[in-house]
C-alpha cells in the first residue's frame, strides 16, 4: 500500500509539472493568439471586408475568371470570413482543461485516500 501512495504521489508530481510547462506555453502563446485574432477581427470590419472583396474579385477578374464566377467566389470569401466571426466567441469560451481545477481534483483525491 505504501508503494501505491509513493507511486501515486509520484504521478501527481509528474502531472503538476507538465501542467506548468502547458501553462507556460499557453501563457507564451496568448500573444500569438492575440495578434491572429486581432488580424482576423481587422479583416471583419465593414471597410477592410469590403475592400478585401473588392480586391479579391479584381484579382479574379484580371486573371480570366468571368464576372458571373468572380461574383460567386466573392460571395463565398465573405460568407468565409463572416462564419470565422462567428465561431471564435465559441473558440474564446472553449478551455481544453483548466488547470487549477485539475489540481483542485488531486489535492481532493489525495485527502479522499488519507
Amino acid at each position: 500500500m505504501n508503494e501505491k501512495k509513493i507511486k501515486r504521489e509520484e504521478d501527481i508530481e509528474e502531472l503538476k509539472e507538465v501542467l506548468s510547462t502547458v501553462s507556460v506555453f499557453l501563457k507564451d502563446l496568448a500573444p500569438t493568439i492575440t495578434e491572429i485574432m486581432n488580424a482576423v477581427l481587422g479583416s471583419i470590419d465593414g471597410g477592410k471586408l469590403g475592400k478585401e472583396a473588392g480586391e479579391f474579385y479584381k484579382n479574379l477578374i484580371e486573371a480570366g475568371i468571368n464576372a458571373e464566377e468572380a461574383s460567386k467566389l466573392t460571395e463565398k470569401f465573405i460568407e468565409q470570413k463572416l462564419t470565422i466571426l462567428q465561431l471564435l466567441p465559441q473558440i474564446m469560451q472553449s478551455k481544453t482543461f483548466k488547470r487549477k481545477g485539475i489540481e483542485e481534483k488531486i489535492t481532493k483525491e489525495e485527502e479522499d485516500e488519507e
